[in-house]
């Protein structure tokens, strides 16, 4: 019988445990002396958090070492016991080969009668009892470290961050040597299992525990170097200890309470260090959700102050003017305050960076070296500023009133590459009656003035009372890619979550609230209305690209009433007035096909281009076309649609007018178009041609 346990194994094994110990007891004097350059020059309550959280994990080194000695020493007397009993074994299989040779000389000398010779006396039999197989465990488990006050320390504390960095940077080299020797470790501890099967091993949970070690060496990195950003937003400042625990966001997220307690609390200095460490904490409190923040927010106000903001709100909106101005739940003068002193520091910072671009392009074409990658790079970027900055400037125009003298406001803005916006023409704070108005494919803020005249329209023509919010807050789809429902179904939820912020800012004084929707905006909008938390008193299609394939019901949407508006559907190749392109949207889309001036949708159709004394008639896909010509789009000025979309974001349905066909056309009940469309002067049928071409 052959023993199973591989000496060279368990040899192998016990130089990879002291190896590994040799590992700790290297990277833990390391991680010591990087500690001690740490707390040089750190001052105040939060050095002692440090000191906690780093030094706590000493002891885990030490019990860690003496396991694995301990290990390696079990081993090593398992694969002792493992030799002798596979000694015992070999001898005593020995000595049965040979009492048998014996017991084979005593038959013979029984039969013959010839004395055999018999050293049996001088052969004993080896013990048959088995030795007992050892069984070879240990276990460890490290000690989770505190990385926070746990509320038992206050006060200021300041440091140095380069030497922090010192911290960072051993952690991180730390915990790389270490996973190498948890890698060798395991290997070995596998090789030695699979091969001493006479062995008992118990437990491997050591190896799990040595991974978590090196998982709090890596968090001890990541916490200090959150720590090292925060003191170094601060430049030469202190900051307290509310501030720094704050900032361990990647490690334990901060609590609602606690982010806005701070928020409402520490001077701005501190808060800004807080959210240049953690810039994770400005999505926190979008995840909040708009009737937190809008709680939180009324809290902040001062009932004696003269000023339209308090002191803390007017410093959360000039100090964080992009967090601030794009939160839901805020009100919307507010907004529209931070919103514009984000606009003009955009504005501002990209023409510097322009005028830095152009004379490095400059300097780079009339130089010597003449380098054509760095002049292509300046002029991309060059290009990239120009578009930007095109952006900025027509949202900054479309601020600007018409005569009508409503006010406008911006009441979001972001960062996003071109930036997205949103203008309301009237106030939506006090507003009684509140307008989305969603637009469609290619529409970006190089636009927003133009979207936001088609929302003055919509404002004038419902009256005082009213906003209209020139939404442009989402990537609308380009041509190329307008068949999916992929940039509406992102916009929907964009939609929805401004419709939720009007909630929680109005909650007490609710307007009437609809949504104008144009194009593949009807697609995005359809969307936001499947949220379960969005409703809206009414929702209005025009010119529709098509609604997704799973809404093919009105009821299906959060809206108290459905309309719908459609010029009348014409091939590509036809002359004349008539909607070209909202057909193809639907025809040629992969999953919004549903038109919602179909009989069986359930929407309420109203007419565009009946003409005579309804108003003037939409002869185009466009939105706007001019105010007082022949062509014109459906939210032109006198226009029949217009009118409409008044009658039915008031809730007048009596008033609307509707579809009225066009005697020269031949088309089917509805708004749908034949198959085949009747030319004028022509007696038979030409087939209706569809195509792919334009803008819905």
């Amino acid at each position: 019988m052959v023993l199973e346990c591989d000496q060279a194994a368990a040899a192998a094994f016990v130089r990879t445990a002291e190896s590994v110990r040799s590992t700790l007891l290297d990277q833990r004097i390391l991680l010591d002396t990087a500690i001690g350059t740490a707390l040089t020059d750190f001052a105040g309550p939060y050095a002692q958090v440090f000191v906690e959280g780093c030094h706590s994990d000493t002891d885990d080194y030490v019990t860690f070492v003496h396991a694995l000695g301990v290990l390696a020493d079990d081993v090593q007397a398992a694969a002792l016991q493992a030799q002798k009993e596979s000694e015992r074994l070999q001898d005593l299989a020995a000595w049965r080969v040979r009492e048998e040779e014996r017991e084979v000389r005593r038959r013979q000398s029984a039969v013959t009668g010839v004395p055999a010779l018999d050293d049996g006396f001088w052969d004993p039999m080896p013990s048959d009892r088995p030795l007992p197989a050892p069984e070879v465990s240990v276990s460890f488990f490290p000690v989770l470290r505190p990385r926070s006050s746990r509320g038992r320390y206050s006060g200021q504390s300041s440091a140095y961050p380069e030497k922090l960095r010192v911290f960072v940077t051993q952690a991180r080299s730390s915990g790389a040597a270490l996973t190498q020797a948890l890698q060798q470790l395991s290997d070995g501890w596998a090789r030695f299992v699979s091969s001493c099967g006479w062995v008992k091993t118990g437990s491997s949970a050591f190896l799990g525990g040595f991974g978590q070690l090196i998982e709090e060496n890596h968090a001890d990195a990541a916490w200090i170097e959150q720590i090292v950003a925060a003191f170094a937003a601060a430049g030469s400042g202190s900051l307290s200890v509310q501030t720094l625990d704050l900032v361990q966001t990647r490690l334990s997220p901060a609590k609602d309470q606690q982010l806005l307690l701070a928020l409402s609390t520490l001077p701005a200095e501190e808060l800004t260090a807080m959210f240049a460490a953690s810039p994770e904490l400005a999505e926190r409190l979008n995840e909040m959700g708009p009737a937190m923040i809008n709680s939180w927010w009324e809290g902040l106000n001062d009932p004696n102050a003269a000023d339209r903001f308090s002191a803390r709100q007017e410093l959360l909106l000039t100090t964080f003017p992009q967090l601030m101005g794009n939160l839901e739940g805020i009100p919307y003068r507010a907004r529209d305050h931070a919103n514009t002193t984000a606009l003009h520091s955009m504005l501002s910072s990209t023409q510097a960076e322009s005028e830095t671009v152009q004379r490095e392009l400059f300097d780079a074409i009339l130089g010597h070296e003449r380098n054509p990658i760095v002049i292509a790079d300046l002029l991309r970027r060059r290009d990239e500023l120009e578009e930007r900055e095109s952006h900025l400037k027509n949202i900054e125009l479309a601020l600007i009133p018409t005569e009508s003298a409503t006010p406008r406001f911006l009441v979001s803005l972001t960062q996003d590459h071109p930036p997205l916006a949103a203008v309301s023409v009237g106030d939506l704070d006090t507003a009684t009656n509140v307008t989305y108005a969603v637009p469609g494919m290619n529409t970006t803020t190089t636009d927003m003035d133009g979207w936001t005249r088609g929302a003055q329209n919509l404002q004038s023509s419902l009256g005082a009372g009213s906003a209209v919010v020139a939404w442009i807050g989402y990537k609308a789809p380009s041509v190329m890619n307008v068949s999916s429902s992929d940039a509406a179904r992102a916009g929907g939820a964009k939609l929805a979550s401004a419709l939720k912020g009007l909630d929680a800012v109005r909650h007490s004084s609710l307007p009437r609230r609809g949504i104008l929707a144009y194009s593949y905006g009807t697609t995005a909008a359809a969307f936001a209305l499947i949220d379960p938390e969005v409703h809206v008193d009414t929702f209005v299609t025009l010119g529709s690209a098509g609604l997704p394939d799973f809404i093919n019901t009105a009821d299906k949407l959060h809206a108290d009433k459905v309309y719908s508006g459609q010029a009348l559907d014409i091939p590509l190749f036809l002359s004349g007035p008539g909607d070209k392109y909202a057909w193809m949207g639907r025809q040629f889309s992969e999953d919004h096909h549903v038109d919602p001036v179909a009989a069986d949708f359930g929407s309420h159709i109203f007419g565009v281009d009946s003409g005579g004394d309804a108003g003037r008639p939409v002869t185009t896909h466009d939105a706007l076309v001019s105010d007082d010509g022949k062509e014109a789009g459906y939210l032109d000025q006198k226009t029949e649609s217009l009118q409409n979309v008044t009658w039915a974001l008031r809730g007048e349905e009596d008033h609307l007018t509707p579809v009225r066909v066009p005697s020269d056309l031949v088309i089917r009940a509805g708004s749908e178009i034949l198959p085949e469309v009747l030319l004028p002067g022509l007696a038979v049928p030409v087939p209706f041609l569809r195509g792919i071409a334009g803008a819905w």
